[in-house]
């Protein structure tokens, strides 16, 4: 009895040493710092795999330079599937015309984009306590005097959707640039600075205490997170809409058949119902049933909007 005993332990020990030997451990590089949008985005996907699998998923936060770090030491990664990089829309849509052109780095040609993850708008948010009033107040306000506000870094989401904002409204704002959305966060809920777009996922926790009243919207139509908040499109300034996409990149001499595995990967989760709904819950629309051309074609539509407006100076890199 006692040798069929050891003997049931050893084999027992042998399956989890064999399943041990093939769980892999995957790199996500995630190019901003911890706890914005993004940051947030990548630990919803790569929890939801790690749960369908014995593999882990390590995120990799590597800020800076609106991205350009982290993306340049995913597209220089082994092409072996291993390395990925998880990126908001910017490395594709406003890196290109906002920074010169890197002999050793071009996004389109070093990366291959292998599956679109979801869409989030933002939100124009105060801090109560610097700005007490609503859009009408705090648009008179910056027409009137220079009105410092925060982002995440040069280029971002949160400097773009402003700088087009404050363009269009023709305020008076000072771009004061953060290196993430963490940090920006954190001194705009402590007040030492006012006014913001923030990511929706990001600002709603803040919204929800008190800490940031939200005056509009972003996308062109009303969140369901916030119903009673209209969009600046509907607040007077038509036309205007942002959102920001999140996808995920592979070094571009990754195989076709890595590429697919990844994508097969990334579509498992995001169809499922259950992560669909932590993607909501974080403000987010998923991309379901969406295959990596159409990503393309959003991305060539957007381009041209943030070319115009670096070309025009409404955002500069400086």
């Amino acid at each position: 009895m006692k040798f069929r005993f050891t003997a049931a332990i050893a084999v027992i020990s042998l399956c989890i040493a064999s399943q041990a030997a093939h769980a892999e451990t995957t790199t996500v590089i995630v190019p901003t710092s911890a706890g914005g949008g993004l940051d947030g985005v990548a630990r919803i996907v790569t929890s939801a795999l790690q749960t369908k699998s014995s593999d882990s998923y390590v995120v990799d936060n590597r800020g800076g330079a609106n991205g350009l770090i982290g993306a340049k030491a995913a597209a220089a990664a082994r092409p072996d599937g291993k390395t990925w990089l998880i990126t908001d829309s910017a490395v594709l849509t406003v890196n290109p015309s906002l920074f010169p052109k890197d002999p050793n780095f071009d996004p389109e040609k070093d990366l291959a984009l292998v599956a679109p993850i979801g869409y989030q708008t933002s939100v124009l948010v105060v801090n109560p306590k610097v700005f007490p009033g609503g859009l009408k107040e705090f648009i008179a306000k910056a027409k009137a005097e220079d009105v410092p506000y925060a982002s995440g870094g040069m280029g971002s989401a949160g400097h773009l959707t402003m700088a087009s904002f404050g363009h269009m409204a023709g305020l008076k704002l000072v771009h004061v640039p953060y290196k993430g959305g963490g940090p920006a966060m954190a001194d705009l809920v402590g007040g030492q600075i006012g006014v913001a777009f923030v990511a929706l996922s990001v600002a709603m926790p803040h919204i929800k205490s008190g800490a940031l009243n939200p005056l509009a919207v972003a996308s062109r139509n009303r969140v369901t997170q916030l119903p009673q908040v209209p969009t600046v499109n509907e607040s007077g300034f038509k036309g205007f809409d942002v959102e920001t996409a999140f996808f995920v990149f592979l070094p571009q001499k990754s195989t076709t058949e890595t590429i697919q595995q990844v994508r097969i990967k990334i579509e498992s989760v995001i169809n499922d119902p259950a992560v669909q709904e932590r993607i909501r819950a974080a403000g987010m629309e998923p991309a379901i049933k969406e295959d990596a051309s159409a990503s393309l074609k959003w991305v060539q539509k957007e381009r041209p909007k943030w070319s115009a407006l670096v070309q025009q100076k409404v955002i500069s890199a400086q």
